[in-house]
Parts: structure tokens; sequence; C-alpha cells
């Protein structure tokens, strides 16, 4: 996991569940290269997905795979990724999820961390689940379009 990558998923999601929205473009307006560069990202090229509602990683990650473009970015040619989790029990939405994908950067890596679905204030509570391994999901589907 990218730890610049993944303050920048983090800021995204907290935003959606604080102001109850799902999409790309933060309340304060800004996009997510936007904020992977504040968050002091330096590789190149960045992605992003976002989802709300799902109550799961398995939910999400099901949803993102079914989609084309978030399909895309999932198997995309990058090489570092961050994701990130918040709630909020007022929100419409409730739950809400972002990745999002960089290429180089790798100084930021973090091989041995927990994605930290986590979030602080606005009654978004502290989660952890299960890491997401994108290459686990990249073989899955190698070998699916080899039979």
């Amino acid at each position: 996991m990218h730890s610049k990558l993944q303050a920048a998923a983090q800021r995204q999601a907290d935003d959606m569940a604080a102001n109850n929205f799902m999409g790309h473009k933060g309340s304060d307006g800004s996009k997510m290269a936007q904020r992977a560069a504040e968050a002091g990202f330096t590789g190149g090229a960045v992605a992003e997905n976002v989802a709300a509602d799902q109550k799961d990683v398995n939910a999400v990650v099901d949803s993102w795979m079914k989609s084309p473009g978030h399909r895309r970015n999932i198997l995309g040619n990058y090489t570092v990724f961050g994701a990130a989790y918040a709630f909020n029990r007022a929100s419409k939405y409730k739950h809400s999820w972002t990745q999002v994908f960089g290429r180089g950067g790798n100084d930021d890596i973090d091989d041995d961390a927990d994605i930290p679905w986590a979030s602080t204030g606005h009654d978004l509570r502290q989660k952890r689940i299960r890491q997401v391994n994108l290459t686990d999901i990249k073989s899955k589907e190698t070998m699916r379009s080899r039979r």
C-alpha cells in the first residue's frame, strides 16, 4: 500500500461520508490528481474508484469489478495504490469507499501495512477490514481469460 495515495483516498472517503455525497470531485472542488499531489504523491498518472453504501469490502470490490471503468482501474497499468473507508451513520450512504491508483512513487510503499479503512470525527467510526490484494485479483482475471 502506498502511504501518500492512502492519505489521498482517505481524504475523499472522509469527505464523502461527512458531506453526504458520492463522487470524484471533493466538496472543496478538489480532483483526484490534486488530492494525490497535496498528499505528497510524486509518481505519474492517477486513477480513482469511489463507491458508497456497500456494507463490506467484498460487496464493494464485486461492484467495482462488474463496472468496466472501475475494473479497468483495478486491472490497469498502475504500480501503487491506496484505499480508504469511512462510515457516517447520519449520511445517506453510511459507507464510503475510495481507491487511488498511481504509477511510480515507490518510495512510500508499506508492503506489510493493513489497509486502514478508518476515519475520525462526525460520527465516523474506525474500522479495519481485510486487505484486497490487487496482484491476486489480476492473477485470477488472467487465469479466467486463458480458459
